[in-house]
C-alpha cells in the first residue's frame, strides 16, 4: 500500500489563475468562486492528508479503507466541485480501488486541464483494467506529447529539462515504440557525474524490465 502511494500520488494542486482582460466585477466573482474552493477543498485535503499518514503507523489497512470511504462520501457531485477537488478524488478513488470511476473522473480532469501526470497515471489505470491495448498506447503517446511541451517550455538551464525529456521518451516506449529504448540509454550515457549516472540508469532499468510495471499493477487495489 505504501508503494502504491509513492507511485500513484498525483503532482501537487495546479493554482487558479485570473484572466488578465477580464472587468473589474467578473476579477471580483472568479476571486469569490476561487476563495469558496479553496475552503471546500482545505477540509478534505486535511482529512485525506491525515489518513495517509495514518498508514505509516496504523497496520490496520481494512480500518484505513473505511476512513476514505468515509471521506469519498464527502466530496461533491463532480459537476459542482473544482478541478483542484477532482484532483483530490481521484487520490481518494485509486486508493480505494474504484479504477473504473477513477478512469472516468480523469477523463473528466484531461478536459479542463491536461496534465501529464494525470494522463500517466490514467494508462496506468487503463493497464490494470486490461483496456485495448490501442487505447493504452495512445493514452501514453497523449502523456508523451504533454511531457514534450514540457521540455520544450523549460530553459535549458533547468535541471528539470533532462527529466521532462526522459519522462517523453519513457511514455513512448511504454506506448510500445521500442526505439525510444536507445534513446533513454542515451540520456543516462550523457550523464556526467556518476550519481546522475546511477540515478538515470536506475530509472532506465525501472522502464524497461516488464517486472517492475507488472509489480506496480499488481499492487494497485481494484474492486470490480
Amino acid at each position: 500500500m505504501n508503494k502504491l502511494l509513492t507511485i500513484l500520488l498525483l503532482s501537487a494542486l495546479v493554482a487558479a489563475c485570473n484572466n488578465p482582460n477580464s472587468t473589474t466585477k467578473i476579477t471580483q466573482v472568479q476571486s469569490e468562486q476561487s476563495n469558496n474552493q479553496k475552503e471546500a477543498l482545505k477540509p478534505l485535503v486535511a482529512e485525506f492528508n491525515e489518513i495517509m499518514n495514518s498508514l505509516q503507523t496504523e497496520a490496520d489497512i481494512t480500518s484505513t479503507q473505511a476512513k476514505l470511504e468515509k471521506l469519498l462520501k464527502k466530496f461533491p457531485n463532480d459537476s459542482d466541485s473544482s478541478i483542484q477537488v477532482q484532483k483530490l478524488k481521484l487520490k481518494v478513488l485509486l486508493q480505494l480501488g474504484y479504477l473504473n470511476e477513477a478512469d472516468i473522473l480523469a477523463t473528466k480532469i484531461l478536459a479542463l486541464d491536461s496534465t501529464a501526470s494525470i494522463q500517466e497515471t490514467q494508462c496506468l489505470i487503463q493497464r490494470k483494467l486490461q483496456k485495448p491495448e490501442n487505447q493504452i498506447n495512445s493514452c501514453y503517446e497523449k502523456a508523451a506529447k504533454l511531457y514534450q511541451a514540457q521540455y520544450e517550455k523549460l530553459s535549458n538551464d533547468n535541471p528539470q529539462k533532462q527529466y521532462a525529456l526522459w519522462s517523453s521518451y519513457a511514455a513512448m516506449y511504454q506506448a510500445g515504440h521500442t526505439e525510444y529504448k536507445q534513446k533513454l540509454k542515451a540520456i543516462v550515457n550523457a550523464q556526467t557525474t556518476e550519481d546522475e549516472k546511477h540515478t538515470f540508469n536506475t530509472m532506465y532499468e525501472n522502464v524497461v524490465d516488464p517486472a517492475v510495471i507488472k509489480e506496480i499493477l499488481e499492487s494497485m487495489p481494484y474492486k470490480k
